[in-house]
């Protein structure tokens, strides 16, 4: 028997009271006094009720994470790719950041900030040599050969250059995110219109309506379909109720769904 899992299903959750993962990410990184953090730091600074909402636990592997979070992400934090390490961390260039990472560091190995930022090997290299070039840092090398980098002394004006392109940068990265998150905040309303009309149709005024015969009038992908119905239960605006399946085919069964706790939901209704 084929079941399905809604991802993310609250029961109880108001549209109003959702909690903002992003906002409370950021939070994390002031308090912390960090730029990024690697996942595992993320998940388990943040609250168990917001980590829940979003469909994830403290022991959710990173490919969950990722495809859980990407979507939630963008308008201030970003995911960076290190060596060693996935992180989540404020959005901006990845000179900046080795810039930020030298200043709080006063005085630090080449290699040991390459160890530590969040970027491949061959990123940080190249941000360094654009500092270096640009005069924004310096270099020194001591009696055992080792390269260390600082903020160089004359480096206010390349800074403010620096300072003044990334805020540039993020100012069209925000207006292009705005964008991204209008366009998917029109299609949510579309879809979630779509489905009540597809519910008013097929239950025909009926209270309880079989969830199979709403995907079947539909006709949407499935992950689309799971996804405005686990929408619309995390809003509270749905009640899915489970029954007796002895009388349905085995495919009016895998049009239905299993929830988290591995109960099957064969009816919906729609709260007024």
């Amino acid at each position: 028997m084929e079941k399905r899992k809604i991802p993310g299903i609250k029961s109880g959750i108001i549209a109003d009271d959702r909690p903002d993962i992003e906002k409370e990410i950021s939070a994390l990184l002031k308090k912390k006094d960090k730029d990024f953090l690697t996942i595992t730091q993320v998940i388990q600074g943040i609250s168990i009720k917001t980590l829940r909402y979003s469909g994830l636990n403290k022991k959710s592997k990173l490919k969950e994470i990722q495809k859980k979070l990407t979507p939630v992400l963008g308008r201030t934090l970003s995911f960076y790719q290190g060596a060693r390490s996935t992180y989540i961390g404020l959005s901006m260039p990845n000179e900046q950041i080795v810039l930020n990472m030298i200043r709080k560091k006063t005085k630090i190995s080449a290699a040991q900030l390459i160890q530590y930022l969040p970027m491949l090997k061959a990123n940080g290299i190249c941000a360094i040599n654009d500092l270096l070039t640009k005069g924004v840092i310096k270099s020194a090398i001591n009696e055992s050969y080792k390269i260390f980098l600082s903020q160089s002394d004359a480096s206010s004006k390349n800074v403010q250059v620096l300072q003044k392109n990334q805020a540039e940068n993020q100012t069209e990265n925000q207006a292009k995110n705005q964008t991204k998150s209008q366009i998917r905040q029109d299609t949510e309303k579309k879809d979630l219109k779509a489905f009540k009309s597809a519910y008013d149709k097929v239950g025909r005024g009926r209270n309880f309506v079989l969830i199979h015969l709403i995907r079947e009038y539909l006709k949407w992908p499935e992950e689309r379909f799971d996804q405005v119905l686990a929408q619309l239960a995390g809003q509270y605006r749905i009640e899915l109720q489970g029954g007796d399946p002895s009388a349905m085919t085995q495919k009016q069964i895998a049009g239905s769904f299993t929830d988290e706790k591995g109960r099957l939901r064969i009816t919906v209704s729609w709260r007024n």
